[in-house]
């Protein structure tokens, strides 16, 4: 399906039903290829405007909306506060498997700290989609610090049963060794260089090591 370029100042009913198609065609191939019409839509429409339909969107009945609501306010630059407390606001409620993946994702994009306590409630969460994305999301701090509380959590999920969500913890582990010098941290990298049987986990780990002793 071909797609215009808008710069669109308004976001119109038929734009967001040509949306939510592309959606659900991106879906149902396993995101074999990307969304040109959404890009194109975030990427030429104000930010306000994004924020506004976004909004609306996230209030839907809808789980097929909140979704495309959550990837219409998430790289958000301008509006990003604005994001940030709607979505924050937002996880507290959802209660849908599929919106919360999307949620927990949109924090690796904007920052986390609002939500660190709820994030390392669903490091325990049974879909292994949204604990790789808990991992990107309690790093991804504004502050420039990750409490201890995160650090624990991030040092759980690193030694995950499934290896994409360790690979993803000891990646945001390895970022933040770096500045931190934390030896628990240093343990874990080290641990997953000698113990863990997944060999992307293994590399990332001792890249982690060898740029930060650099």
């Amino acid at each position: 399906m071909g797609f215009q370029a808008f710069p669109m100042k308004r976001l119109t009913q038929d734009v967001l039903d040509s949306l939510l198609l592309q959606q659900d065609i991106e879906f149902r191939a396993g995101f074999a290829s990307t969304n040109a019409l959404l890009h194109s839509i975030i990427v030429d429409s104000p930010e306000s405007e994004l924020l506004r339909v976004g909004k609306q969107e996230l209030r839907s009945g809808d789980v097929r909306r909140r979704i495309l609501g959550i990837r219409l306010v998430r790289e958000l630059k301008r509006y990003q506060d604005e994001a940030t407390a709607e979505l924050a606001d937002m996880l507290g409620r959802e209660t849908d498997p599929d919106v919360i993946y999307w949620l927990v994702s949109a924090f690796g994009f904007l920052k986390s700290d609002p939500v660190t306590g709820r994030l390392r409630v669903l490091a325990d969460h049974p879909d292994p989609g949204v604990r790789y994305h808990v991992a990107t999301a309690l790093a991804n701090s504004a502050s420039g610090k990750i409490s201890a509380a995160s650090v624990d959590a991030l040092l759980a999920l690193s030694r995950d049963e499934n290896a994409e969500v360790r690979f993803s913890a000891i990646f945001e582990l390895g970022s933040w060794w770096k500045t931190s010098r934390d030896p628990r941290i240093e343990s874990a990298l080290k641990h997953a260089i000698l113990d863990d049987n997944d060999p992307l986990v293994r590399r990332v780990a001792a890249d982690a090591l060898e740029q930060g002793s650099a």
